[in-house]
């Protein structure tokens, strides 16, 4: 049943929904033993070229409950979000979606960013092509949590790139893949 959602109502999301669809599709799933010369290296649900765990996950908070409004970064090694700044970003949500105002009016949307100094010393050329299929697989995985609990979701590629890594302050290294918005529709 999953589709994208462009007309969101404006109902909050609970926490314990945001948790599941962010802990289980970018959270630790498994602790590997003697990888990367570690005693314990953590693996995500998610695929990462390597293991090597090279995408970033931010969120902009909107509506969920018991979360301030703001822009979050997802440490996974810990399971929690992490506040960068607070505050009401639907503004600058739609500025940097230009044409997807829709954008503004989910529960929270999700930037996944490439670190790609991560994985170009192992897989030079090919990192940033494995960057999309690992992007797109973490995508699935978010939409079809999120779907399975009723949650619907929009992937977005039309933003405005510069203004993104001005808000996320990304480094020449940092390659925003793909925005995904959540959130509950409009009950019929």
């Amino acid at each position: 049943g999953r589709k994208s959602l462009r007309d969101y109502a404006y109902d909050s999301v609970s926490f314990d929904q945001f948790s599941e669809i962010i802990h289980y599709s970018f959270g630790v799933k498994s602790v590997g033993r003697g990888a990367y010369d570690q005693r314990e290296f953590p693996f995500k649900f998610c695929n990462s070229q390597g293991g090597l765990n090279y995408l970033d996950l931010y969120i902009v908070v909107s509506n969920v409950e018991g979360l301030p409004q703001g822009l979050y970064y997802f440490d996974f090694i810990n399971d929690q979000v992490c506040l960068v700044p607070a505050g009401d970003m639907r503004t600058v949500l739609k500025d940097i979606h230009f044409a997807n105002e829709f954008v503004a009016y989910g529960a929270f949307t999700c930037f996944v960013v490439a670190d790609l100094s991560r994985v170009m010393p192992k897989y030079y050329k090919r990192a940033y092509r494995m960057a999309h299929v690992d992007a797109g697989i973490l995508v699935a995985y978010l939409e079809l949590i999120a779907e399975s609990i009723d949650i619907h979701s929009c992937t977005v590629a039309g933003y405005l790139e510069h203004k993104l890594d001005d808000l996320l302050n990304l480094t020449v290294n940092d390659y925003p893949v793909v925005s995904i918005t959540f959130g509950k529709q409009y009950a019929e």
